[in-house]
């Protein structure tokens, strides 16, 4: 497939979205569309690609008048586009230098909770167009009747077009998780998710800065007993061109070394569950007493239907 195909392709996936957008907003009620002015909507960005360019503008046109870009330590090269999405109206926080992507979440979530008093909570979402905007409004809607909720937006993958290491990757983080911190979610990672802004000042203090943030984030919120959602979105896996010509899935997720410091934030789950199971058994017994239910563990999530794996081109 030709760069023009490829061009023709993503022309074809930003219409989707725009329809997908007009149907809700077509289905919004004055009420929700003002609560979706209140939400902080949240994109973190290291070296962004062509889609970055088209995702504030449309995220505003869905109604999201609050968005926080921050750029986590890109190349000069790419600052015309962080100066393009300020003249869209969104708030530019940089890094001096790549602090990864669980700091960028960070340093956005204090400017939220110092700047946004009112807001219930916050949305994040990708920088690289993996998320189209009509699934952003479906989580943001979806934690407007859930505000004390997690609500993640669940990807599928058992498609063709998935990559192999999202696939793995993916399938193993969700074994762990159900078998040490017994729940089962269909996407641990997923960069779509809405979170309350009770949790934020918690998750300012994690020390996982990359992708393990992610998951941390889950934890802690189940420490706290905040329940989790799934809401189930198409999957994008953008692509471009690498240095022998060919075309690979854009990603800055390293499959090893991210992989393993997930494993980490697992382990270190285990490791202070047993500290407080021995150093207060008796309570231990009472919160996995059948008569006193575990506040911390929702419920097993239902079976979500099929959505679609794409893959489109970014330059």
């Amino acid at each position: 497939m030709d760069a023009g195909e490829f061009k023709g392709l993503l022309a074809f996936l930003e219409k989707c979205n725009e329809l997908l957008m007009r149907d809700s907003r077509h289905d919004q009620t004055q009420g929700q569309a003002d609560e979706l002015r209140q939400l902080v909507v949240i994109v973190p960005a290291y070296e962004p690609g062509d889609a970055f360019c088209a995702l504030i503008p449309a995220l505003r046109a869905a109604g999201f008048s609050r968005t926080i870009v921050v750029n986590d330590g890109s190349a000069s090269a790419t600052s015309w586009r962080f100066e393009r999405a300020a003249q869209q109206g969104s708030i530019i926080l940089a890094h001096p230098t790549n602090r990864g992507k669980g700091e960028a979440l960070k340093t956005a979530f204090r400017y939220a909770l110092e700047h946004y008093a009112d807001s219930p909570g916050v949305v994040t979402c990708d920088a690289d167009g993996q998320h189209l905007v009509g699934d952003v409004v479906a989580v943001a809607e979806r934690f407007l009747r859930h505000q004390s909720a997690i609500v993640l937006g669940a990807r599928r993958f058992d498609g063709a077009c998935v990559p192999f290491r999202n696939r793995f990757g993916n399938s193993v983080t969700r074994w762990l998780f159900c078998r040490i911190v017994g729940i089962s979610l269909l996407d641990t990672q997923t960069g779509l998710r809405a979170i309350p802004r009770g949790l934020l000042d918690s998750l300012i203090e994690a020390k996982t800065s990359k992708y393990d943030f992610e998951l941390e984030m889950l934890i802690r919120g189940l420490e706290r007993a905040t329940p989790v959602q799934e809401v189930p979105i198409v999957a994008l896996y953008p692509v471009a061109r690498n240095g022998a010509g060919a075309f690979d899935v854009r990603s800055h997720f390293k499959p090893v070394r991210d992989s393993l410091r997930i494993c980490f934030v697992l382990l270190r789950f285990i490791g202070d569950s047993i500290r407080a199971a021995l150093s207060s058994p008796m309570l231990l017994v009472k919160r996995h007493s059948p008569a006193t239910p575990r506040p911390n563990v929702a419920k097993k999530i239902s079976p979500l239907p099929p959505a679609e794996a794409r893959p489109f081109a970014a330059k």
